[in-house]
């Protein structure tokens, strides 16, 4: 019988307490360059909040999966052809 692999928590919280840290020096940094340019001192603050939330929400569900999953070959490449989909849709197209 396999035995059934857990998650790294310790790596899930170090991964976390970056992400956290990060936000705060974002705010820090740039709370002056928000007030003056758009008016709203938290801006570049909930931006990076919304986007670390969404990597924390997309890794804890890739963590919930089993890595045997990655093997196969349209997993790897809807994953590869998803990533390279949004890097067009960010850095080539007109804002």
């Amino acid at each position: 019988m396999p035995r059934t692999l857990k998650p790294d928590h310790t790596l899930f919280v170090i991964t976390l307490s970056l992400v956290v840290l990060g936000v705060a020096m974002v705010f820090s940094a740039s709370t002056m360059i928000a007030t003056e340019k758009f008016k709203d001192p938290n801006y570049f603050w909930l931006r990076q909040a919304m986007a670390g939330a969404l990597g924390m929400a997309i890794l804890f569900a890739i963590m919930k999966l089993d890595y045997h999953h990655y093997q196969k070959p349209v997993v790897v490449f809807t994953a590869l052809s998803a990533v390279i989909g949004l890097c067009v849709f960010v850095f080539f197209l007109p804002s």
